[in-house]
């Protein structure tokens, strides 16, 4: 069969079996008459939602007919995480909910169910949080042991759910009832003054691997989850991290980071070898179909998607100026990108609609949050109410005021909420503490407000004063975009209690776009009316005036 190539440039290199390195004939540009399915999976990308407001798309997956993502600020600390869904038969998107999160990890589907993990939640209660959904409802839920800043990753494998987290040391943990009870897996043993996370997942021949960054020291970064615990893969170079991790004819392939340079790398198991190609694009995402391999990369202005039959030989299939790619998820048969840009606001793009979608399993019912038995309500409380009065902050083990409410939360139930509402009023004195490394500065009553809050939130019960959805903001914005006032957990609590009376609803409309706010507040007020009203208008703000004036 003739094959017709449009060459932009060749790059031709010898073989090296020697070093280990695999190095290839590269061809650069546009590629015609390439196998069916590489043709078909990703004829030209087309732009296909810019939701915003938010600079980023990211988190792709495909789900109940759908393909599911997530629009956030990437690389930098910020609190804004919404979900969306978009329909290939339609082309029609639309806002899902709002993870309480400054961005969300990998998501994973397991039973039917749809998983998305908090990458870094805002609520900070020492612990990692994710949230369950079946396409319609959805459940909170957290990661009970084990010190968790950050939920990375989920994956399931072999109808095992894990979970890949980090507060200063890499972890993972692992459920076999479909998230309700967990246990520590691992935890990562490294250098002191070094900080360690897996943040990405993925499975080859039936072993589970984890991608590990540190970048302070260098060692082994890929890992493999077996028989005999966590263990580095010996025949895996040194670097600083590994991400991207996906499995495409028998080989996973890793993104390797070193202190300048990121390589493209693949191993069977036993075997490891670099992949050459790329003309030293920064690849930032893998993803595969049955007979291809896809990649993209960036560069300072755009980005490149590229195609290979056999993951060695690399092609340029397209390129975008003004935006750059994040993240690969093949759906139907077909490859969509998560990008930054263009402009202001975050992009997904795609095979042009109707394309297909795929049959998705029968979904399990909704996870609910695992609690414990209520023997010990009294003691917990008697705790509470001490590092309440103590005026306490965080602690590095995960005790004080933060673990209290843990304590009391998670047995649940009207009587745990009406007590933990019970205590705003009351919730410490005004002495000042200091978080986050002395970066943040609130009064101890205020930190016990916000931890309260999250504990109703958790526990299912309890009222949300108006007050606290209403008060003005007037907080200095801090670097590490943390901030301990009560507004936007309170946003949050309402939705968890489905507090959706006509005073809560109206008070958080009444507030959309409030001069003064920074925007991801609004984000939180978005997210609480989606939850109690099922309304879709996401940051439409006039379409939620409206809707509302239309019922008072």
């Amino acid at each position: 069969m003739t094959r017709v190539f449009w060459l932009k440039w060749l790059a031709v290199a010898c073989a090296s079996k020697a070093a280990g390195v695999v190095r290839v004939l590269v061809l650069v540009g546009v590629f015609a008459g390439l196998p069916g399915g590489l043709a078909g999976a990703a004829e030209s990308l087309v732009l296909l939602a810019r939701p915003g407001p938010w600079s980023a798309v990211s988190g792709l997956i495909g789900y109940g007919g759908r393909l599911w993502f997530v629009n956030g600020v990437l690389f930098v600390n910020h609190n804004s995480a919404d979900v969306y869904s978009y329909d290939p038969a339609t082309g029609a998107a639309r806002h899902e909910t709002h993870l309480f999160s400054q961005n969300a990890g990998d998501p994973t589907v397991a039973g039917g169910l749809l998983y998305w993990p908090f990458e870094d939640p805002r609520s900070s209660t020492g612990r990692g949080e994710f949230m369950v959904t079946d396409g319609e409802q959805w459940s909170w839920h957290l990661l009970p042991e084990g010190q968790a800043f950050h939920v990375h990753a989920m994956l399931s494998h072999e109808n095992t759910l894990y979970a890949a987290t980090s507060a200063w040391r890499a972890g993972m943990q692992r459920s076999d009832d479909g998230g309700r009870t967990w246990r520590i897996l691992y935890d990562h043993t490294q250098a002191p003054g070094t900080v360690s996370r897996f943040t990405t997942l993925a499975t080859l021949g039936g072993r589970l691997y984890a991608g590990l960054t540190n970048w302070s020291r260098s060692g082994i970064k890929l890992f493999r989850v077996g028989q005999e615990g966590v263990a580095p893969v010996v025949t895996w170079p040194e670097g600083l991290a590994v991400t991207a991790l996906t499995a495409f004819q028998g080989w996973l392939y890793g993104v390797q980071h070193g202190e300048s340079e990121s390589v493209l790398w693949r191993t069977d198991g036993d075997r490891a070898q670099s992949i050459a190609g790329f003309e030293g694009a920064r690849v930032r995402d893998l993803a595969a179909t049955d007979d291809g391999l896809w990649a993209v990369s960036v560069r300072t202005d755009g980005g490149d998607l590229w195609s290979s039959p056999d993951g060695v030989t690399w092609t340029l299939r397209q390129s975008f100026e003004g935006v750059q790619p994040t993240e690969l998820a093949v759906y139907g048969g077909h490859v969509y990108m998560g990008a930054i840009g263009p402009g202001e606001h975050g992009s997904l793009w795609g095979p042009p609609p109707p394309a297909p979608a795929e049959v998705e399993e029968i979904p399990l019912p909704l996870v609910t949050p695992g609690r414990v038995e209520g023997k010990d309500v009294d003691a917990a409380l008697d705790a509470l109410d001490g590092a309440l009065a103590a005026g306490e902050g965080f602690s590095r083990d995960g005790e004080g005021l933060r673990g209290a409410v843990r304590a009391v939360a998670r047995y649940g139930g009207r009587a745990i909420g009406e007590a933990l509402a019970a205590r705003l009023a009351n919730s410490g004195p005004d002495t000042p503490v200091k978080l986050f490394g002395g970066n943040v500065e609130v009064p101890a009553a205020t930190l016990g407000q916000w931890y309260l809050l999250w504990g109703m939130a958790y526990s299912g019960s309890g009222r949300v004063p108006t007050g606290l959805l209403t008060a003005p903001w007037d907080q200095p914005r801090n670097r590490a975009e943390k901030y301990m006032e009560p507004a936007p957990l309170a946003m949050w609590a309402a939705a968890r209690l489905g507090q959706d009376d006509a005073t809560t609803v109206g008070a958080l409309v009444d507030t959309l776009g409030r001069p003064g706010d920074p925007a991801w507040l609004d984000g939180d007020r978005v997210g609480a009316l989606t939850a109690l009203t099922d309304r879709r208008f996401a940051y439409d703000f006039a379409a939620w005036r409206a809707w509302w004036a239309s019922r008072h």
